[in-house]
């Protein structure tokens, strides 16, 4: 699976105003392109910063469908006087999923960087370490871990729980994975952890 990721910006006041347009304008077009698998926004309420993805089976649909998307992200941004900060093309390097993400579930983004040639040594990790201990927190839905394809050294591992609370006890856990990936793998280091709230979520499979 492959995603494309809009990251934009829009003021905290227009963010449901957001949703909306991207329910009725954007997600139409972006699920009748063949191979997409579905779309989601997740926003922080506190500063309007939202992540647009949307998810394909393969890399090659995701670039057919750029025209169509190329159209339709410009339209939704300017109806919202949002800023389109950058887009991001990832490949999901594994994906675990106990129940479906809803609107008003909560995610988890922790931003990785690693020396290139780091991506197995990554993986192995995710399914022996981070998967077992995600699955057996209370409120766990889904993650994935993912590499943006044209960085091989940068990663994100993204969680999603079933809502504030189930995040917020989950942070520990979290906490106690990142300082162990850095110990693990030389050179990685954690850039960023992000939190906010799905606002939109459609998925095909």
């Amino acid at each position: 699976m492959h995603l494309r990721i809009n990251d934009v910006t829009v003021s905290p006041a227009r963010v449901d105003e957001l949703r909306e347009v991207l329910s009725n304008k954007a997600l139409p077009v972006v699920m009748a392109q063949k191979g997409c698998q579905g779309l989601l926004c997740a926003a922080d309420r506190a500063t309007g910063n939202c992540a647009i993805v949307s998810l394909w089976d393969s890399k090659a649909s995701l670039q057919a469908s750029e025209q169509a998307i190329a159209s339709i992200r410009s339209e939704t941004v300017d109806a919202v006087n949002a800023q389109l900060n950058s887009v991001v093309i990832a490949e999901v390097l594994r994906e675990v999923r106990l129940a479906p993400t809803q609107v008003g579930t909560r995610t988890r983004v922790v931003r990785l960087v690693a020396p290139a040639g780091s991506t197995d040594k990554l993986v192995d990790f995710y399914e022996t370490e981070a998967v077992p201990r995600l699955e057996a927190q209370a409120g766990f839905l889904t993650g994935r871990l993912i590499r943006e394809v044209e960085h091989d050294g940068r990663f994100a591992a993204v969680s999603h729980w079933a809502d504030a609370t189930a995040l917020a006890s989950s942070e520990k856990n979290s906490t106690g994975l990142r300082d162990q990936v850095t110990k693990t793998i030389a050179g990685a280091s954690i850039e960023r952890v992000s939190t906010s709230e799905i606002i939109l979520t459609e998925r095909t499979t």
